[in-house]
């Protein structure tokens, strides 16, 4: 009977506990989020915008292709202000909302915000539905201005940097690159000087010609830069005055230097067809001159560098090179030294091969280098007695000074220093020789696959455990196996001599595991300045290992 009755007391006070729950969430108002809602749609496509302000003339801008202005004057926009803009309306939340309602309780009209006659309405549209917001007085931190929204009376408080990002001017609205456009959208060109008949530029793959000369891909190409990175710097026509001509009539241009008889222009064959112009004027100072941009739709200033520049073109754009060629047309060039040949072979875009006087990679870089300073090459170079050169795509050489063509390089820097590259997983076997006229008996080690581990081979002073710290970064030397410097890029009997390597100071040989491999034996020489000479073989290259690696090659592979 206890148990029935605590039974029945403990499920009362249950009971009682739920209905007090229950009765509490009733009475309690529920907590809403409300909505971070901003001044714009972020989905709207906007396709017009309209900035009006008391007193002066309502800036439109239509979205077709590009932005462009269509009041107070026609001419294209700056796009990325105008996304700004649309971007700080359509993601900038909204901060404190004063309904109609709220706003009578408190005695206060439109007028106390400054949006009764707002100074500043922006309205956008996507062509089926538009948005009119208007900006009144700043809050009294300065950190937020009212604004509202038409067809409502709430007065919200939005940050201050949305009014600066929409209160913008039609002059602030304009395009300033004056040829907004990648240089490779152009195919082809005029220049015209007054006076002077037009000079034709046409691309052909990666160069150029004028007329049916060769003409200089890279100036070609820094002209096309400037013009393309060139900024109006400031607008001179149109100015959106009531009594301002629409279009740029002749009298308007005389005034400038821009009409046909005085202007040195430049007429760009785009890759859309379109053709687009750009004149040049009279100086207004030292630093500026005046320019008819946008297809005849503005006289702006421009740097008188740009001009400059120009003029500069028409007078010194026929390529004078001896080979006037682009470098991505060069599948290989030669260098000849006296009876020695230096063939270099494009492998790839960015790698060489070395095909005489031996078989070998080449440094790429270097040999990119190189080939510049070949393709760089005037009459001007040509000497009677030095290099001989020449390219795949024109087998004449042209004798040339040395230094022209290698700076303060050689030859042998032609081959790549990475002389061997093993690889660590496939190497089965070394042999140590330390030598020298004295040499001692070789130290073999083998790896044992089966029970993966380094094994000695020979007993050299009674050592058979093998240092696998030394085979390890012997190894890790070969990965690639790197000189400090070319010597010689084919060793004969004398350079074995003279380099101690007729009588190795050490040899290390290496087999590999793998179809058709030969065992590679790298010597090592005399002392020299950062190191040891070396080389693979005795028909490589000689060539100079540092301290470093010389160690690691060199260290016993037995413990003591």
């Amino acid at each position: 009977m206890s148990n029935l009755r605590t039974i029945f007391w403990l499920s009362l006070l249950t009971l009682a506990t739920v209905a007090a729950n229950v009765l509490v969430s009733y009475r309690m108002p529920v907590a809403r989020a409300l909505p971070n809602h901003t001044l714009l749609d972020p989905s709207m496509t906007v396709e017009t915008v309209a900035i009006s302000r008391p007193g002066e003339a309502q800036t439109v801008l239509k979205k077709e292709d590009r932005w462009t202005l269509v009041r107070p004057f026609a001419g294209p926009a700056d796009g990325q202000v105008i996304l700004r803009m649309l971007d700080a309306l359509a993601s900038t939340p909204v901060g404190d909302t004063l309904s109609k309602t709220e706003r009578q309780k408190l005695g206060r009209t439109l007028d106390d915000f400054g949006l009764e006659a707002p100074s500043l309405r922006v309205n956008v549209s996507d062509g089926a539905r538009s948005v009119e917001l208007s900006f009144g007085a700043y809050t009294p931190s300065s950190n937020g201005v009212y604004a509202v929204a038409a067809g409502s009376e709430s007065v919200m408080v939005v940050p201050r940097a949305v009014r600066v990002a929409s209160d913008l001017s039609a002059e602030a609205l304009r395009e300033r690159n004056i040829f907004p456009y990648d240089p490779e959208f152009v195919r082809g060109f005029d220049l015209r000087t007054a006076g002077e008949s037009p000079m034709t530029f046409v691309r052909t793959g990666d160069g150029w010609k004028v007329e049916e000369t060769a003409a200089s891909a890279a100036k070609v190409r820094n002209l096309l830069e400037r013009m393309s990175n060139a900024s109006a710097l400031d607008f001179c026509w149109p100015r959106g005055k009531t009594n301002e001509v629409t279009t740029a009539s002749d009298a308007l241009l005389v005034g400038y230097g821009l009409d046909s008889g005085a202007a040195v222009t430049i007429t760009l064959r785009c890759g859309d067809g379109v053709d687009r112009r750009i004149a040049f004027g009279n100086s207004l100072d030292a630093k500026r001159v005046y320019a008819l941009v946008h297809n005849g739709g503005a006289v702006v200033t421009v740097d008188a560098a740009l001009k400059a520049a120009v003029l500069e073109g028409t007078r010194s754009f026929e390529d004078v090179r001896l080979f006037p060629v682009e470098a991505g047309s060069v599948s290989s060039f030669t260098i000849v030294d006296g009876e020695t040949s230096y063939v270099l072979a494009r492998v790839s875009e960015e790698a060489w091969r070395l095909d005489a006087p031996v078989s070998a990679p080449a440094d790429a870089a270097l040999a990119s280098a190189m080939l510049g300073r070949v393709l760089a090459l005037t009459p001007a170079d040509v000497v009677g007695k030095g290099l001989g050169v020449s390219i795949s795509t024109n087998g004449t050489p042209f004798v040339v000074a040395p230094a022209a063509v290698l700076g303060d390089r050689r030859l042998e820097d032609l081959r790549s220093r990475e002389i061997l590259r093993i690889d660590a997983a496939l190497v089965r076997r070394l042999v140590s020789t330390a030598g020298g006229r004295n040499p001692v008996p070789a130290v073999s080690v083998a790896y044992s696959r089966e029970h993966r581990s380094w094994n000695a081979e020979t007993e050299a002073d009674a050592r058979t455990v093998t240092d696998d710290r030394a085979i390890a970064a012997a190894i890790a030397a070969l990965a690639p196996l790197k000189a400090e410097r070319i010597v010689t890029l084919r060793a004969t009997a004398a350079d074995l001599s003279r380099y101690g390597l007729e009588h190795p100071h050490h040899t290390l040989a290496v087999d590999q595991e793998k179809d058709g491999a030969v065992r590679r034996n790298i010597l090592i020489g005399n002392v020299t300045k950062g190191g040891r000479f070396a080389t693979v073989g005795s028909a490589e290259a000689i060539f100079v290992l540092s301290d470093k690696t010389v160690s690691a090659l060199t260290a016993p592979l037995l413990k003591d």
